[in-house]
């Protein structure tokens, strides 16, 4: 089966490349030409036969923070929505898969797990990062929980740990779990939906944080 082979780190003509996988079936709710075109970084939404979305966002860094900040608000606002004709009586929090190269997370992880236990602290996000790789792949998730402001100040210091720890190798990437039923001899798992970076019209503002 073929592998993608991509770059570990950061992608010096487009910037920083972020990729996530939302829990459940949230990737599909994310407007993607709306939130590319008013966060300024591209948004790019696996599809197809996979049964989990990859959803890969490049772009300058603060672009990838705002486009950010619009997911774990859209989710939150998805997740309250469900609960209306729920018997549930506390609202579970907002949860993403980060897809990090494994070359990337001992640093994320620090020594002795000083530095993830620091990024707990300070942004109250709730971090684990796997202790298996992805399969068919070189990269692992990192499971981030919480608020949507404690998610955005989260994904603001894993951004700063990557490009402190740009990687130059060859990776392979994961491309998602395979269905049960069908998987093409190429080793894709479908089509993209692909948003480009247009120009940001104006500001963006949040409530509760600043990007």
């Amino acid at each position: 089966m073929a592998r993608d082979q991509a770059e570990t780190g950061p992608d010096s003509e487009e910037g920083l490349r972020l990729r996530c996988i939302p829990a459940g079936c949230l990737a599909v709710a994310i407007p993607g030409l709306l939130f590319s075109f008013q966060s300024g970084a591209r948004i790019n939404i696996s599809e197809g036969n996979c049964p989990e979305r990859i959803v890969t966002i490049t772009g300058p860094t603060d672009a990838i923070f705002k486009a950010f900040a619009m997911i774990a608000y859209k989710f939150e606002e998805d997740i309250t929505n469900s609960m209306s004709n729920s018997t549930a009586t506390s609202k579970p929090p907002v949860t993403l898969r980060l897809v990090v190269p494994a070359s990337q997370c001992g640093s994320l992880i620090g020594k002795g797990g000083s530095k993830i236990k620091e990024i707990r602290e300070s942004t109250g996000a709730q971090v684990q990062v796997a202790g298996d790789m992805l399969p068919n792949s070189t990269e692992r998730a990192v499971t981030i929980s919480g608020t949507p402001d404690a998610i955005i100040q989260c994904v603001k210091q894993i951004c700063v740990v990557m490009l402190e720890v740009q990687s130059v190798t060859k990776g392979v990437k994961y491309i998602g779990k395979k269905p049960s039923w069908h998987h093409n001899s190429a080793g894709s798992c479908g089509a993209c939906l692909s948003y480009p970076s247009p120009r940001v019209v104006g500001p963006l503002s949040f409530p509760g944080t600043s990007v």
